[in-house]
């Protein structure tokens, strides 16, 4: 016959390592980081904004319905002394920080209202948020040609005018000898 022999440090050892195992990962898990900074430098070419937190930062990113970029940032809020950015020139005409907070966890948003449309490139090292907002590139080379006044113009006998349904060769196929 087998005997079940319990001891009451068998079962206290477990729950002991438990506890501490979600101690050590509650920190990493549910720290919350905060802005520090927000800066916007715009010149004739592009526009950079620059977010600084005192942490490592996860984001996420989408254009809402008004194709506004949206950055939501989980686990952070805004520091006390941010303020909204607002600029009369650029690409950026003001930028949006809100936090949210419903349930455990802050979210904070950032949303980047452009003058025009813009493309833009977001990068991230640790703690510091990069965006840089530029002309489109259909659009920078519409108005450099706007600028330099040559447009394109096409003769209405060239074969590749619009509409042009020739059936001549368009280069010269005899054999070279």
């Amino acid at each position: 016959m087998f005997h079940r022999v319990e001891t009451a440090a068998g079962p206290r050892m477990w729950i002991l390592l438990l506890l501490i195992a979600s101690l050590s990962i509650a920190p990493a898990i549910s720290q919350t980081v905060e802005i520090a900074d927000l800066e916007l430098r715009q010149s004739a070419e592009s526009s950079e904004l620059e977010l600084v937190a005192d942490g490592p930062l996860v984001w996420t990113q989408y254009r809402d319905a008004d194709s506004n970029l949206v950055i939501e940032l989980p686990n952070t809020v805004v520091g006390e002394a941010m303020e909204q950015l607002e600029s009369a020139d650029g690409l950026v005409r003001s930028v949006e920080l809100m936090t949210v907070e419903n349930g455990e966890r802050p979210l904070t948003r950032l949303v980047v209202h452009t003058s025009a449309e813009a493309e833009h490139t977001l990068t991230v090292d640790d703690s510091v948020l990069h965006l840089t907002f530029s002309p489109p590139l259909a659009v920078a080379a519409l108005e450099s040609e706007a600028i330099e006044g040559s447009p394109i113009v096409q003769d209405a006998d060239s074969p590749t005018a619009p509409g042009d349904v020739s059936s001549e060769p368009l280069l010269d196929e005899t054999p070279i000898a």
